[in-house]
């Protein structure tokens, strides 16, 4: 596996320990995982449907991943999370 794929899973893994499992959207109050969440930050909130996604999605594990879902991963760690994201239904300050 890539070093990049890595971060991600390691990424996912800390913010879920960190701050519960769930992100909670404001506007929709759509929870989903730290990884959808994660998708929908970097394709928007059709991610799952666009074709960017579907494209990088069929990346094989030992290529490396996407640099624009490793920054993000990465600014979110680092505590800069999107505004869309409702902390206090998360219960985040």
């Amino acid at each position: 596996m890539h070093k990049t794929w890595q971060t991600l899973i390691s990424f996912t893994s800390a913010m879920a320990n960190n701050y519960g499992g769930v992100v909670v959207e404001k506007e929709t109050g759509k929870r989903m995982d730290w990884g959808q969440a994660l998708c929908r930050e970097v394709y928007g909130p059709g991610w799952n449907e666009d074709p960017k996604f579907l494209e990088e999605n069929e990346i094989p594990n030992t290529e490396p991943a996407p640099a624009k879902s490793v920054a993000v991963a990465k600014s979110w760690a680092g505590g800069e999370w999107p505004d869309w994201v409702d902390k206090e239904a998360m219960g985040v300050d």
